[in-house]
């Protein structure tokens, strides 16, 4: 299943690639990481970006898959149905796991006040949980429907999580008078088990239904 997954890995890495290639200089380059108190746009940012990498990753290794007839090359070799859909999700929840490790670490050392390390904190995983969440149902819709039936609405999703937290914000911002960093605040309430957990069970079960296409389905994928 590893040789799977480093096969599967190629956007996730290159979506890693442009996501820091543009990250790193615009934080250091507008002293973000400078600023007292810290700026919580940068914890917008990073949860803004999560969702554009993990399901940014997820549309365009389906659609090299498509371009390549990848999966038609797999299933004329001994690889059975539950390793091809594991070693998807098994990438995915990777991806995730690294990305919100990474940045957790980085929070930490970069910034000293602990109210926002906190609220940066929990803000992150709570995304992270709600990509869990998305990651799941987006792979079994591609393996449902097919890519090319399936792309156009993975795509409006993909653009809807991506673009749609922005003004969200500027709607609350001005419709209740409230400041970023009080938007964050309220975020910390929401429950975060509650939150993973449901994003785990929704991200196994779509895995579950995804190997149960693709064993009952020759076509699917």
């Amino acid at each position: 299943m590893w040789r799977l997954v480093r096969k599967f890995s190629f956007m996730f890495l290159v979506y890693q690639g442009i996501f820091y290639a543009f990250l790193v200089p615009l934080v250091y380059f507008k002293g973000l990481s400078d600023l007292d108190p810290p700026e919580p746009a940068v914890v917008f940012m990073l949860q803004t970006y999560i969702f554009l990498i993990i399901l940014g990753s997820v549309w365009s290794s389906e659609q090299l898959e498509h371009k390549t007839n990848g999966y038609a090359f797999l299933q004329i070799l001994p690889v059975r149905a539950y390793q091809i859909v594991g070693a998807k999700f098994l990438l995915t929840f990777l991806a995730v796991a690294v990305y919100v490790m990474v940045h957790l670490i980085w929070i930490c050392f970069e910034f000293d006040d602990p109210r926002f390390i906190d609220a940066a904190r929990d803000n992150i995983i709570l995304a992270a949980g709600i990509c869990l969440a998305l990651a799941g149902p987006y792979y079994l819709g591609f393996y449902r429907f097919g890519y090319q039936r399936f792309s156009k609405t993975a795509i409006a999703i993909w653009l809807l999580t991506v673009i749609a937290p922005l003004p969200t914000m500027i709607v609350l911002k001005e419709r209740f008078h409230l400041s970023i960093r009080e938007i964050m605040e309220i975020l910390q309430r929401v429950d975060l088990v509650a939150v993973g957990v449901g994003g785990a069970v929704l991200f196994l079960a779509s895995m579950w239904g995804a190997v149960r296409l693709k064993e009952t389905r020759a076509d699917v994928m």
